[in-house]
Parts: structure tokens; C-alpha cells; sequence
């Protein structure tokens, strides 16, 4: 963003990745360092992850996607919550935020929000060989 004001662009992504060290940070409950400082604001997605593996009965494997995805989703609670997002909200500019998961064994980028209006049950495939886009092509997720 330049100091003239916000971007011109209106799409903002919030985008995790699988097999992220920072979510199995949050989950083995790092306590020291600057990483510590960084994860306590995935704290709500912890407590959402522990009650939905709680519920479910889940592997620690399972866990740590549903910690991945209910933590991509309160970042975009706290990004709607900042005041810079508030006052375009005001001025009737409203970014649209987007939801991904990028699933690092596939190269394939789950939509868990679709900053067009919520949530969305699609996914993006990967480009083919030799092809310099992503597919549009939506596919189920489990869910």
C-alpha cells in the first residue's frame, strides 16, 4: 500500500498453506520467541479447532486442517475488523476478501470464502504442464 491511500485493487486474499509450521506451532503451544508473539493471533482458531476435533474425533493430521482453515477464516475476521477496512467500508469501496487454502501436496488452492459473498465449496485445480494459468474448474471439497 503507498501512503496515499488504500490500493486501488479490490480484492484482498487471505491464503494458508498445508503442512505449515506455524499452525503445528500453535498447536504444540509455542510459548517463546517472536513466533509466539505472531501465533497468539490465531488464537480463536485454535479454540474452534479443539472443539470441532474434540467433536469429531479427529487425528492430529485432521486437526491441523481444520486449524489451517479456521485460522485462514479469523484472518479475515480480523482484517474486516481494522479500521482502514471500516472506513472504505464508509465510503462504500469494500474490498471483497477472499478465503484460500493452498494444499502444498497438489498444488491445488481450496476457496474456504469467497469474498463474493461467503462461503464456497469449490477449489481450483493446478495448471496443466506447460500452462501459465490455474484452472477454473470447481470441485467438491470434503466438508
Amino acid at each position: 500500500m503507498d501512503r496515499r491511500g488504500p490500493p486501488h485493487d479490490q480484492d484482498i486474499i487471505v491464503c494458508g498453506h498445508t503442512r505449515c509450521g506455524g499452525i503445528a506451532a500453535i498447536e504444540d503451544g509455542v510459548h517463546e520467541n517472536y513466533i509466539a508473539d505472531w501465533l497468539c493471533i490465531a488464537t480463536g482458531a485454535k479454540e474452534a479447532a479443539d472443539r470441532i476435533a474434540k467433536e469429531r474425533g479427529l487425528s492430529r493430521e485432521e486437526k491441523l486442517a481444520v486449524l489451517t482453515e479456521e485460522n485462514v477464516k479469523l484472518q479475515i475476521k480480523h482484517l474486516r475488523n481494522l479500521a482502514l477496512i471500516k472506513n472504505m467500508h464508509a465510503k462504500g469501496s469494500v474490498p471483497r476478501i477472499h478465503g484460500w487454502l493452498y494444499r502444498v501436496e497438489s498444488g491445488s488452492i481450496d476457496v474456504l470464502v469467497d469474498g463474493q459473498g461467503g462461503m464456497k465449496p469449490a477449489a481450483m485445480k493446478p495448471a496443466a504442464p506447460g500452462v501459465g494459468k490455474r484452472g477454473s474448474s470447481a470441485t467438491k471439497r470434503r466438508g
